[in-house]
């Protein structure tokens, strides 16, 4: 029989025991540690990039490691830093949600610096054996991949309808152009004619006269704003911002800033509420805009709720897995296995849950919530520590290439990548970057002179 001392200290312990669990919930699910958190991500992102400004070392902006650095702050520091104020669009919001997301940011942190770590021991500087290109060879390419961008604009202009249908429908172009890819790689190919061309000019070699060289790149520009596919557009503005400056002159940090200023006010937010117009045509484009700017508050409140969705939509999974939406074990990546088939032909091979596809219809995968969603935890740990591998990869490989122009247009797409990849959605972006990466290899390996002999 228990004596009455053990009686008592059992029900101290139990009381305690309740009183510490009790305690501990309302600390994990505090706005207070969540801030806490939330500089200790800004720090673990960060704090390198301070220490080297102070010591005034010199800064790459376009390092893939920075690249990830920045990206993953807009999408996953600056929203859940909103959402401290103002409760995200989520139903029953809890706090301890948004603390678990930046919990598995800087855990996803942790990984992709560990990533970084790994030595990278292949001869990277082998990559390419010879930069002379045949400017003829270039001229013939160029026409050709441009005559292919032309072909591949007018059948996909017809695929939907004609032009005007296609604008005024700027708001559904995932619709539009879903099972179209091969069609849209066509009109990417004046894009990646313009480059190459760009790249060499920017080194002095004159492959097309300057007149004829920004005509293609305000056609190509064109043909993939029509296309109103706004990621289009700003990976092709990043990679001429890379191409300016890694091989002309290295572009100052402000002046970073105000381009991306501009790319966020025009490419963004009116391009954003060109969009909308098409959904809702019940008022002018102009009256539209004077009315979501008259309550600038909830103007934000949309904004970072439907562009910079990344901690909302990683909410949603946390809350919903595995209770409503199932693992999914690899499925939303295995979409990118029949992406080369057309869509016509292509086989129901990934079952996706039906109550997931409902929920996120129209809305990306984030990175975060895509590898939870797939895999738990292990799929944070995983996915970044492949990803800071990728991102270290890609910085050597440009360290030990920078003076050669062909490897300076591959690193423009690994940026790019490294960009729509924090963004999420895997299996919709790799296919993005397999076009460019691709398109570039070939125009280069064609373009390169005969060995004599």
């Amino acid at each position: 029989m228990p004596t009455i001392l053990e009686n008592s200290i059992n029900r101290f312990c139990d009381n305690n025991m309740d009183t510490f669990i009790f305690a501990t919930n309302q600390i994990i699910s505090s706005i207070a540690f969540g801030v806490l958190l939330w500089l200790g991500l800004f720090t673990g992102l960060f704090y390198s990039l301070f220490r080297k400004a102070i010591n005034k070392e010199k800064i790459d902006f376009f390092d893939t490691n920075l690249v990830f650095r920045f990206i993953f702050f807009v999408y996953y520091g600056i929203p859940s830093l909103y959402y401290f104020f103002i409760p995200p669009a989520v139903d029953d919001f809890r706090q301890v949600t948004l603390n678990m997301v930046l919990v598995l940011a800087i855990l996803g942190l942790i990984f992709f610096d560990l990533g970084r770590k790994i030595a990278i021991h292949q001869q990277w500087q082998r990559f390419f054996e010879s930069s002379e290109i045949d400017e003829q060879k270039v001229a013939k390419l160029t026409v050709i991949f441009f005559v292919i961008a032309l072909l591949s604009f007018i059948i996909f202009i017809f695929s939907v309808g004609g032009l005007n249908s296609y604008i005024q429908n700027w708001g559904k172009t995932g619709d539009l152009t879903k099972g179209k890819m091969y069609l849209l790689w066509g009109v990417l190919l004046s894009k990646l004619a313009f480059l190459v061309n760009f790249a060499f000019h920017l080194k002095g070699k004159k492959t097309l006269a300057p007149f004829l060289l920004y005509a293609l790149g305000g056609i190509s520009f064109l043909l993939i704003m029509l296309i109103g596919a706004r990621l289009l557009i700003i990976v092709y503005i990043l990679e001429c911002l890379i191409l300016y400056h890694y091989l002309k002159k290295e572009i100052p940090v402000k002046k970073l800033l105000i381009a991306a200023l501009v790319i966020f006010i025009v490419f963004i937010v009116l391009m954003g509420e060109v969009r909308n117009h098409t959904w809702f045509q019940d008022m002018s484009l102009l009256e539209q805009i004077k009315t979501r700017l008259g309550d600038f508050s909830n103007y934000i409140y949309l904004l970072v709720n439907n562009y910079f969705d990344s901690v909302r939509n990683t909410i949603i999974i946390l809350e919903n897995t595995p209770s409503r939406f199932s693992y999914e074990w690899g499925r939303t990546y295995l979409d990118l296995l029949v992406r080369p088939i057309p869509y016509m032909f292509r086989p129901d091979i990934v079952k996706n849950s039906e109550i997931l596809l409902a929920t996120f219809q129209g809305r990306i995968l984030p990175l975060l919530g895509e590898l939870y969603l797939n895999f738990s935890l292990a799929g944070i740990v995983i996915g970044t520590f492949f990803l800071g591998l990728f991102a270290k990869a890609s910085s050597f490989f440009l360290r030990f290439n920078k003076a050669n122009i062909s490897a300076v247009l591959l690193y423009a797409t690994l940026v790019a990548v490294t960009m729509m990849w924090v963004r999420g959605q895997f299996a919709n972006h790799t296919p993005l970057f397999l076009m460019d990466f691709i398109g570039f290899f070939v125009f280069i390996k064609l373009s390169q002179k005969s060995a004599k002999g």
